[in-house]
């Protein structure tokens, strides 16, 4: 997190202007007790300023619609996958999924909440859970899931299950 540079020059300046407070009270001999005084109370000011723009920065963030979406395999069974949806900021949030599954090439439609028509409202700091299964759609492309696994091969595991995301929000 960066800190602004107008922020930074006032901070600069009072420095400054404490010391050299400082520096011409202590040479031109001047109550010394007074001037720490002074030195002590401007480098107050300045802790006094980061702190009400840091304070600014956290309030601002939570502010800040943010949402994550994690997908994950049931224990057990590799086809069937759990995803979790997390609001991680102050606002409710309504989530859309746009799955782009596609097995062994073909693109698989998909309707409801994962063709992206529909969407979960999730409140602020709150998650949303729900599972889907790969069987399901592979029955749509007209293929077995005995073929595919028989076609799979070990030297491309990565190549082996593929999703594209496109995930969508708006804050109410």
């Amino acid at each position: 997190m960066r800190i602004p540079r107008t922020l930074v020059a006032v901070i600069v300046f009072l420095l400054l202007l404490g010391v050299a407070d400082f520096i011409l009270r202590t040479v031109l001999r001047l109550d010394a007790l007074g001037d720490i005084g002074n030195l002590v109370l401007t480098l107050t000011l300045v802790v006094l300023i980061l702190y009400a723009y840091y304070t600014y920065v956290l309030a601002k963030e939570t502010l800040t619609p943010s949402a994550s979406f994690l997908i994950h395999p049931y224990p057990g069974d590799p086809f069937h996958f759990m995803f979790t949806i997390q609001n991680h900021s102050k606002p409710s949030l309504q989530c859309w999924c746009n799955l782009n599954l596609s097995i062994n090439g073909l693109p698989v439609a998909l309707d409801g909440f994962y063709g992206g028509s529909s969407s979960f409202d999730i409140q602020p700091f709150g998650a949303a859970n729900g599972h889907f299964d790969l069987r399901e759609f592979i029955t749509r492309t007209n293929w077995s899931l005995e073929q595919l696994v028989g076609m799979a091969r070990t030297g491309e595991i990565r190549n082996q299950l593929r999703f594209n995301l496109n995930s969508q929000r708006s804050c109410n």
